[in-house]
């Protein structure tokens, strides 16, 4: 972990990942390691303090990551509009399950392009066939259609905002957004609702996903 102090360096090879340490259900714990694991020479700076988003750190930066809990404050105004700022700007953002949660801030839901409303009540994790929509992106690149123990994440799409739809599930006969990618100004956003616990991103096919996204995002490859 670091503080809202830390020193991001080339902005090619550092990512900033902001969790929640001790959550009740989605903690970033191990979560963290993994994503150095997968990302290989990028620099991985796992924080939970909300002071990185500011003008300095996140220009610096190759790509952010949100892996924030729900139930914490909305971010301020100051670090809503840094956020935006970044990505407008030309900046890379993803997305992970519970990171939604900053659609708290209706500026924040409409950069993702949809808010979460739910999931499913259950006892224990479903199994989740997840479908790829573009196979010929390169955030699929060596993936294919896929099954997961995760939560069935649904949500109410931004009938105003362009996406692409990049991954889905079926729920009781409709097709369900499950990934998707959005132009923001000069930047990009990815939201991947995969990713309920630290076991899922040991999945080979997430992994896979995670790595490309990553790649594809901080290298601004179209």
């Amino acid at each position: 972990m670091v503080n809202s102090d830390m020193k991001c360096g080339e902005r090619q090879k550092n990512v900033i990942f902001l969790g929640t340490a001790n959550a009740k259900y989605h903690p970033m714990e191990g979560i963290d390691i993994r994503l150095s694991e997968l990302l290989g020479e990028m620099n991985v700076i796992a924080t939970e303090d909300t002071g990185v988003l500011n003008p300095l750190q996140l220009n610096e930066c190759a790509l952010f990551i949100l892996y924030r809990e729900f139930d914490l404050p909305p971010l301020s105004d100051s670090e809503t509009a840094a956020l935006l700022c970044y990505v407008a700007a030309g900046g890379s953002l993803l997305v992970l399950h519970n990171g939604i949660s900053v659609q708290e801030r209706s500026e924040l839901c409409g950069l993702i392009g949809a808010a979460f409303t739910g999931h499913p009540p259950y006892e224990d994790l479903p199994r989740i066939m997840y479908h790829v929509e573009k196979p010929s992106h390169p955030i699929f690149t060596e993936v294919s259609d896929f099954t997961l123990y995760d939560e069935a994440y649904q949500f109410e799409m931004d009938s105003f905002a362009d996406i692409e739809l990049l991954l889905s599930y079926d729920f009781e006969e409709k097709k369900v957004p499950a990934a998707w990618l959005r132009k923001y100004g000069k930047g990009r956003m990815v939201y991947i609702c995969c990713g309920h616990n630290k076991e899922c991103f040991y999945n080979k096919q997430f992994s896979r996903i995670l790595t490309n996204a990553a790649t594809w995002l901080s290298e601004g490859e179209e």
